[in-house]
């Protein structure tokens, strides 16, 4: 029985974790509409901080919450207890296995990517002095008040922005015009003024929880 209850206890979470990624799917399909029709009526700012929005809603299990207060309603606190059938606990056993797995490898693709970034800012090269004249006013034009490292970097494969607390650019070693330079500096920097350094542990913990959800992968993707 003692076995049982852990079971049901195991099976009570990823019933809440489905709920949330049926939640965040959906507002993800409505995003995804809006973000089509509305491109040349809503400003990018706009459309991308709505994105955020989705990613946070991956964490809010509507469906569970309404079927609570719902068994509350009929039968008062103690009928709020879910049973389940052979067939639920079947299924919600294979979304447990698949999601565990799913979880550590998307954990270890994190860990991969950091360590590949701390090894790369080994070998970055500062930019020349004219673009670091050139990025002072790029900040300057676009209200960017936090401080930031920018540098090339020949083992990332295109612009990158990563650090929390100390933000850093890395560009790719290519031979660039300097007008595609600036756009992708200011790509980067539009990044670190929004927040999204801060936002993407978040971000990354969803796709974690959610990693068997393929519309969680998409937004993800979109961010």
């Amino acid at each position: 029985d003692l076995d049982k209850q852990k079971m049901d206890i195991i099976y009570s979470i990823m019933l809440v974790i489905a709920s949330a990624g049926i939640t965040g799917s959906i507002f993800t399909l409505i995003w995804f509409l809006i973000s089509i029709i509305g491109r040349k009526y809503l400003r990018t700012d706009i459309i991308y901080n709505a994105l955020k929005v989705c990613l946070l809603t991956y964490f809010v299990p509507v469906i569970s919450i309404i079927l609570g207060i719902k068994s509350i309603i009929v039968g008062g606190l103690n009928n709020i207890v879910m049973y389940y059938t052979d067939k639920m606990r079947i299924v919600l056993c294979i979304m447990f296995y698949a999601m565990l797995l799913m979880f550590v490898l998307s954990i270890l693709s994190i860990i991969k990517r950091y360590i590949g970034l701390k090894r790369s800012s080994k070998l970055k090269i500062t930019m020349k002095l004219p673009m670091e004249r050139r990025i002072q006013e790029l900040k300057e034009k676009y209200g960017v008040e936090r401080e930031f490292e920018c540098h090339e970097c020949p083992s990332v494969p295109g612009p990158i922005t990563y650090g929390t607390k100390y933000p850093k650019i890395s560009l790719p070693m290519l031979k660039w015009k300097e007008r595609d330079m600036e756009l992708a500096i200011t790509h980067e920097m539009f990044h670190i003024k929004q927040g999204d350094l801060v936002f993407l542990p978040i971000a990354n913990i969803m796709r974690c929880l959610h990693c068997i959800n393929p519309i969680a992968w998409f937004a993800y993707r979109q961010y």
